[in-house]
């Protein structure tokens, strides 16, 4: 059996829009969105989202497994260095409460290398348990139009 896992985040949660993937109009407007960085990142989680959940259905029974996961909220790695603004205060106070990278490694060795994960295929996991995403990301149809924006978007497909 081959695996195939996804890192996306809990933030596709609150992704406000799926079918339009591009944020350029959150950035380049007269008086930027403050919000567009965040507006961004969650809509790409949800795109990574819903096509994991795609590949899985495209490969379902084929020995080919493919899940999500999440390591957890704001990992404190380097990614953060360069903040600056309320963000960069917020990071700073939560650091010493927010999960290491070495407490966020099992999620991802579980749902690598777990044999309890055999033959398991579609699914987000978060703590290493099973769960549903988003539920835009369960809709057949937005799956299969964001699957085929990415390849036109990616140069595999002409328009």
């Amino acid at each position: 059996e081959a695996r195939i896992v996804f890192v996306s985040s809990d933030a596709h949660y609150q992704a406000t829009a799926f079918d339009d993937v591009d944020t350029a109009p959150l950035w380049k407007r007269d008086k930027p969105d403050p919000n567009a960085g965040f507006a961004a990142y969650n809509r790409s989680k949800l795109l990574v989202a819903a096509c994991a959940r795609e590949l899985a259905e495209r490969t379902r029974g084929t020995g080919v497994t493919v899940n999500t996961l999440t390591p957890g909220a704001l990992i404190p790695t380097n990614i953060y260095d360069e903040v600056t603004g309320p963000f960069a205060v917020f990071v700073g106070v939560m650091k010493p409460v927010l999960r290491t990278v070495g407490e966020a490694m099992p999620n991802y060795l579980y749902v690598c290398t777990s044999p309890e994960l055999d033959g398991v295929s579609g699914f987000y996991f978060k703590d290493r348990r099973a769960q549903e995403a988003a539920r835009a990301v369960l809709d057949p149809q937005r799956r299969a139009d964001r699957w085929a924006w990415t390849e036109q978007a990616a140069g595999l497909v002409r328009p």
